[in-house]
């Protein structure tokens, strides 16, 4: 009996990337109700989630080690996969942020749900949300040094941080006191993503609890300057293409993190 042909079959990992974009659709659709829609970008993120978790890695390893793949019935290499996969994901992801940015939020503020900046908020409810930071966010947080003395520190998976560049306020050279240097704070997942503002007269406002962290950062490094900050989530690095990666164009997966998109929109 002759073995089938190539062309008769899908790419199991591209067919299931298909599935995920018709999730996609239905957070994209307007005629869902807005937090029904929001709730859809929530599952496509999620699932895409344990597809680069759980799929991905395999097609690099394959790739790393020069396999051919041969027993795959849609007959591509790993490395055609990985470009196809990259490509794919690239698109869906920049329809989903868009979707978030330009529909889903707007129409969340039109509805009273505001996601605000800190420096959007003022006065009174500016010292509440720092009062909320020393009570409820300042003792389970974890900061962590990046120098000669602490090499780069375990990053939890699916884990949302927040990069920190300083400079220190005294005298440098010493080990412990470099001029310069990194620090991680990662954002604890036992804490609600959205911090209230204020609640009532048809509107509910929220900052976002990175932005609450990365506003107060000064005590947390009070003998340095903060010279740059950066939200990152540990998802992200895994959808990132290699440009240097020679077999691919995709590279090493680490760890990933699920969430829908930020007040950002990325």
């Amino acid at each position: 009996m002759s073995s089938p042909k190539s062309d008769w079959f899908l790419s199991r990992e591209l067919s299931w990337l298909e599935f995920n974009a018709r999730v996609l659709e239905e957070a994209r659709n307007p005629q869902n109700p807005l937090l029904e829609r929001l709730k859809f970008c929530s599952i496509f993120a999620s699932n895409l989630d344990e597809f680069f978790m759980v799929r991905v890695p395999g097609l690099w390893a394959q790739d790393a080690a020069g396999l051919k793949n041969p027993e795959a019935v849609d007959g591509l290499p790993p490395a055609q996969t990985l470009r196809s996969i990259a490509e794919r994901t690239h698109t869906l992801v920049d329809q989903l942020y868009a979707c978030f940015r330009d529909e889903i939020r707007p129409g969340l503020a039109a509805a009273g749900i505001l996601i605000l900046k800190m420096e959007e908020v003022k006065g009174a409810e500016a010292a509440a949300l720092e009062k909320t930071f020393h009570q409820e966010v300042l003792p389970v947080l974890t900061p962590m040094a990046i120098d000669p003395a602490h090499p780069f520190p375990h990053i939890q998976n699916r884990a949302l941080n927040i990069a920190v560049a300083l400079r220190s306020k005294g005298k440098s050279g010493k080990i412990r006191n470099p001029g310069r240097c990194l620090a991680v704070v990662p954002v604890p997942g036992m804490l609600p993503r959205l911090i209230p503002v204020s609640q009532g007269e048809g509107q509910d406002r929220f900052v976002l609890l990175e932005d609450l962290i990365g506003s107060q950062l000064a005590e947390l490094f009070s003998g340095f300057d903060i010279v740059e900050l950066s939200k990152s989530d540990t998802r992200r690095r895994r959808r990132s293409p290699s440009r240097s990666a020679p077999r691919s164009t995709w590279s090493r997966p680490t760890s990933t993190r699920s969430r829908a998109p930020s007040a950002s929109g990325r």
